[in-house]
């Protein structure tokens, strides 16, 4: 999804990441395995699964070198994703020790969408979905990230009701890793 010079200007920019700082690294596309458009080739590949283009899913060996690069460069990392017609929390997997949030609420004025029942499931069971919004109406909803002064994220998903009044509906803190050494990356 990414040409060789937005993949280069991306390891640049990471090359500069301090690791004394949280990395936010935003995609118009989800990163998780749990994609949520509709389906049109129910075959295949695509019988469990988002089949578009645009979703980094199939994406997945590039989609694994970026996350992989972005662990690598720093403890503290968010990736900030849209498109999924569902609001969620995920861990994305890396071949580091360090773990990757992705925060997804993309839903705000847009129609909505039930989360694959593969994400439910891997919520409800310990897995790498942190939170998922299956059981409510999510066709308002929005994120929000706040660093607080001893360097913790919280990341926050709200609904809004008809009237306009907000209501949180689930909320993740990731303490802050004090790394005193940039991670050697690959």
């Amino acid at each position: 999804m990414l040409g060789m010079e937005q993949k280069r200007t991306f390891r640049r920019w990471l090359a500069d990441v301090s690791p004394r700082k949280w990395a936010v690294v935003v995609s118009s596309g989800m990163l998780n395995d749990y994609p949520g458009d509709e389906e049109f080739d129910m075959s295949g590949d695509c019988a469990n699964v988002d089949c578009s283009s645009d979703v980094w899913y199939r994406y997945k060996d590039e989609r694994d070198e970026i996350v992989d690069m972005v662990a690598g460069a720093t403890p503290n990392a968010l990736f900030l994703s849209g498109d999924s017609h569902y609001a969620g929390m995920f861990k994305l997997p890396s071949n580091t020790s360090n773990s990757v949030l992705e925060v997804s609420a993309s839903p705000l004025g847009a129609f909505s969408f039930l989360p694959p029942d593969s994400a439910v499931e891997a919520m409800n069971n310990g897995g790498d979905v942190v939170w998922i919004g299956s059981a409510v109406d999510m066709t308002r909803v929005f994120g929000e990230v706040e660093i607080s002064h001893d360097m913790a994220l919280t990341a926050r998903i709200f609904s809004v009701d008809a009237g306009g009044e907000a209501r949180q509906l689930f909320s993740h803190t990731q303490q802050f890793t004090d790394a005193p050494s940039k991670v050697a990356q690959g």
